[in-house]
């Protein structure tokens, strides 16, 4: 269960109806948006409100910071629009900032129906200037500390100072990697001017295919790659067969269609030397990201392990 540090006093604003409108990540004409505002105090002088709650999702959605001594509102910036949340906030001991949750959640198109995903990440907010400036996954069950940092087990996750350990800076891209990733949204920003792709399979039968393409521009990441493989034949449940070359078309976006989870998982060396690894269907298939120190992509590597 996630703690809650500070006791915050919420306001519901329930409008006496409810909007109907069709939702397009469930093709479900008969799912209901109910218009309900909802506001939660963070101190003295600011608020969030929420303007929207989606009743079969179970999220609120659109927050603004309110300002109550203006008596006006503002949109959070670079909050995703298509995320919810289910009011989890805790606010830093200075009132300056606050942890939001940020709740992907929609439809995915599977082979044979449509699959619920919900991934759980969470953002800390400007809360003056009404601003996302971090966003976290694995370390959303943090807490602040007196210095007004946010901490999670021994590591420093954001500093009010803005000091942050290379390896949370490299996580924290890598998250938000994540989540554009599995919105379907463009990834060039993530990328340097020149980066390599790794492409593994392993095929109990067919054994390892493998191949690389390097010099690769960032708009490349959102296009088809296509690149030379070598299969090598030689399968631990087959007979071997004899090696083969040829050219494979490869899109990020169509081979996790189909994952059944977009995690970082927490191990112990993630983040080290800028190497962060994603894990989709189940743990068979993953990518591993290498980060320069502009926290840029310059390598990915997408392996598939056949679990067998």
């Amino acid at each position: 269960m996630r703690k809650i540090v500070i006791i915050l006093s919420i306001f519901a604003l329930i409008a006496s109806s409810c909007r109907y409108a069709t939702k397009k990540q469930t093709g479900n004409e008969n799912n209901s948006v109910c218009q309900q505002d909802t506001l939660i105090k963070l101190s003295e002088t600011h608020g969030i409100l929420y303007l929207r709650y989606d009743k079969e999702m179970e999220l609120w959605y659109e927050p603004h910071i309110v300002y109550f001594s203006k008596n006006d509102t503002l949109k959070i910036q670079d909050f995703f629009i298509e995320n919810g949340s289910d009011l989890y906030v805790n606010v830093s001991p200075n009132k300056k900032y606050a942890v939001i949750d940020n709740i992907a959640k929609g439809y995915v198109e599977g082979v044979e129906e449509k699959i619920l995903h919900e991934i759980y990440f969470c953002v800390i907010i400007d809360i003056e200037n009404a601003k996302v400036i971090e966003t976290m996954q694995s370390d959303c069950s943090g807490e602040w500390d007196k210095d007004n940092n946010w901490v999670s087990g021994d590591k420093i996750i954001f500093s009010s100072t803005g000091t942050i350990q290379n390896e949370t800076q490299y996580l924290h891209s890598a998250e938000n990697f994540l989540k554009q990733l599995m919105n379907g949204k463009k990834l060039q920003l993530f990328f340097s001017d020149n980066w390599t792709f790794i492409y593994h399979k392993d095929n109990r039968c067919d054994g390892s295919t493998d191949g690389e393409k390097a010099n690769l521009s960032p708009f490349e990441i959102d296009k088809i790659l296509k690149l030379k493989v070598k299969n090598d034949g030689d399968g631990w449940a087959c007979e071997k067969k004899e090696p083969t070359e040829f050219y494979l078309n490869f899109k990020l976006k169509e081979q996790v269609e189909n994952w059944s989870r977009f995690e970082i998982p927490n191990y112990e060396n993630q983040g080290k030397n800028g190497i962060v690894h994603i894990v989709g269907d189940g743990e068979s298939d993953y990518l591993v990201l290498h980060y320069d120190n502009n926290n840029l992509i310059v390598k990915m590597e997408y392996r598939s392990e056949d679990p067998g």
